[in-house]
């Protein structure tokens, strides 16, 4: 299917959009998708509802976070899963006593690679 988003193009990935694959169970009569209850975070009367937009009803809903939650495979029924791979992350946390000098104790490091 085509993208909507902007920057979508060749070389997208549908996959980026979370979509409800054929592997989604989606139960209209019970409003769950995957045993999951489906939560419309529209607005009564707002401009998502009022525009007729997909996310507002679980009929229409064919993708996003709801259809990308922790385990869920996001390929469609036809397509070949992988097994669960096993992975190490290491994690190093450096804390130091707040001080009335300190201003900004957040700071993040991110690394990417193996190894």
């Amino acid at each position: 299917s085509t993208s909507l988003l902007p920057g979508a193009g060749p070389g997208w990935s549908g996959i980026l959009e979370c979509p409800c694959t054929t592997r989604h169970h989606v139960n209209l009569s019970q409003g769950t998708i995957n045993g999951r209850p489906f939560h419309s975070y529209c607005l009564e009367g707002g401009a998502l509802q009022r525009d007729n937009n997909g996310i507002c009803s679980l009929a229409t809903y064919r993708g996003g976070m709801q259809c990308c939650v922790d385990g869920d495979v996001l390929l469609d029924a036809d397509q070949p899963d992988h097994p669960i791979d096993t992975y190490f992350h290491k994690l190093r946390v450096y804390f130091e006593e707040p001080r009335p000098a300190l201003q900004n104790a957040f700071r993040l490091y991110w690394q990417g690679g193996g190894g």
